[in-house]
């Protein structure tokens, strides 16, 4: 079934004033709503259906933004009422889960890639007991500076032994190639040499058939 013309007419007007997202059903129900004729409407009722559809959307919109500032507000109200414990106000030391969790952080900021395991040995490393987080995480810092200079190295180990393979298997390539070459050619030269042999021996037996007998022979 055809689509009614009154939906391509409100979506390229709609897309022209950077609306998108109507649906055909949303569309149909708005002009219905209207009492418009879907297959003819005329340039008023494709505004009126347009500006119905905005309105929807700038209503929905303000609606939200009132629901987040709501619910921020309750949030706050929440959080600011909470009751405070003499205990709380002491700060205790960074627990082994909490410098984990800034270590696979911090690796992340730094483009490190490592994984959960060994960020969790990296952590029953970091011996700092302090509270303060600036200080573990220097601790950490240098720690993944560490691992990752020890990554390179054992990467640049693997490219060299990966490259000393290529270069070894290369050298005992060309060593059976040179020995496969210097084999056919020395059984060509045999040949060769056989069939110069071979020429030499029918050309002196079709030499002695037209040889004249010496007239001493005669005699």
């Amino acid at each position: 079934m055809a689509t009614p013309i009154i939906v391509s007419r409100v979506r390229s007007t709609l897309h022209r004033q950077g609306y998108q997202g109507f649906s055909q059903e949303q569309i149909l129900e708005t002009a219905n709503s209207l009492n418009i004729d879907i297959d003819n409407p005329t340039p008023d009722d494709t505004k009126a259906v347009v500006k119905v559809l905005r309105e929807s959307t700038e209503t929905t919109s303000q609606q939200a933004e009132e629901f987040k500032i709501e619910e921020n507000s309750i949030n706050h109200s929440m959080l600011t009422s909470l009751p405070k414990s003499d205990t709380a106000q002491v700060p205790s030391a960074i627990t082994q889960a909490d410098k984990t969790e800034m270590i696979l952080n911090q690796a992340s900021i730094l483009g490190i890639e490592i994984s959960a395991q060994d960020a969790l040995i990296m952590a029953e490393q970091i011996t700092s007991q302090s509270s303060d987080a600036q200080e573990v995480l220097g601790e950490i810092k240098s720690f993944l500076l560490a691992y990752l200079n020890y990554r390179e190295s054992q990467s640049q180990a693997q490219v060299t032994q990966t490259f000393e393979e290529i270069i070894g298997h290369i050298n005992e390539s060309n060593k059976r190639i040179s020995a496969s070459i210097s084999n056919n050619l020395k059984t060509l030269a045999t040949q060769m040499e056989e069939q110069r042999n071979h020429f030499k021996s029918s050309t002196r037996l079709a030499l002695q058939c037209f040889a004249i007998p010496s007239t001493e022979t005669q005699g």
